[in-house]
């Protein structure tokens, strides 16, 4: 099957900003380029959106014909070949190849866009638009049903986790949110149904169903259940702090915090037999 290498040429100066393979037409190709609405390469996307900006497009044109046994070594031949690419591949079958000068650009630009408030109040509110869409929850969730993370990807993940959460100001901001999700009644409502349905047992059960926990995994879960300790808010009894902001819609820091604190008097710890007479048998 023919493949052909092709280039996305500016019009303004009539330099080739990208080079893709494809098995298309051309034309194609480039209402694709045109029309994507995903950002997997803001680098791309803000070039041609600049050019549509200013009433311009790409112009796209043949760089080379090749076949299934070619066209890898042929575009990334033309890659290394050509300077100032939006490209953030090396190109051929081998994914996404960040070098560090590509990944210190993206860095400054993330950082530099989150440093604006404005930008931070979008951001947030196009998030809660697109969760409260019933459909995008479906999509994706189907998008990730049944990948298989390797040992190693999520290694990455966690280690990525835990640099965030030793962050204060990310550590704040994430319980801040928490807390304004909790205070919305529809939001909790309905968290709170979902907790106690069938289908969130059924989700959990099938989560760990066939795995093997390590020795060090299973202490950890007899620790943790040795260290649960009954509570009381308002004279009400709740079996642990999880419990307890299950039934009654808070956020669990919320109640740590409330439990420490010597302002919520109706917050404590409940005392079991066993805890004032430690020494009974």
């Amino acid at each position: 099957m023919e493949i052909l290498i092709y280039g996305l040429v500016d019009p303004r100066n009539n330099q080739i900003r990208y080079v893709g393979k494809t098995k298309q037409t051309l034309s194609k190709r480039l209402s694709q380029h045109l029309w994507e609405g995903n950002k997997s390469n803001p680098h791309k996307f803000n070039w041609i959106t600049q050019l549509k900006n200013e009433n311009l497009k790409p112009i796209i044109i043949e760089l080379e014909k090749c076949d299934e046994n070619n066209w890898v070594e042929r575009e990334k031949f033309h890659i290394q070949e050509l300077d100032n690419l939006t490209n953030l591949t090396q190109g051929g079958e081998n994914g996404l190849f960040f070098t560090k000068e590509i990944l210190d650009k993206i860095s400054v630009g993330v950082k530099k866009a989150w440093d604006n408030i404005e930008f931070k109040e979008n951001h947030s509110r196009r998030m809660k638009e697109y969760w409260n869409d019933e459909q995008n929850k479906v999509k994706h969730s189907a998008k990730f049903k049944g990948a298989i993370r390797t040992q190693e990807h999520k290694q990455i993940l966690s280690n990525i986790k835990k640099e965030q959460w030793c962050d204060s100001e990310y550590k704040e901001n994430m319980t801040k949110q928490s807390k304004e999700l909790w205070c919305d009644e529809t939001y909790k409502l309905k968290t709170l149904k979902y907790l106690k349905s069938d289908k969130h047992k059924n989700n959990v059960s099938q989560r760990f169903k066939g795995k093997q926990l390590s020795d060090e995994h299973k202490q950890k879960m007899s620790n943790s259940s040795k260290n649960k300790k009954p509570i009381s808010i308002d004279n009400v009894i709740y079996e642990s702090i999880t419990k307890a902001s299950i039934e009654i819609g808070l956020n669990r820091d919320l109640i740590k915090g409330r439990l420490k604190s010597k302002n919520f008097e109706n917050y404590t710890y409940y005392k079991t037999n066993a805890d004032e007479n430690p020494n009974a048998n």
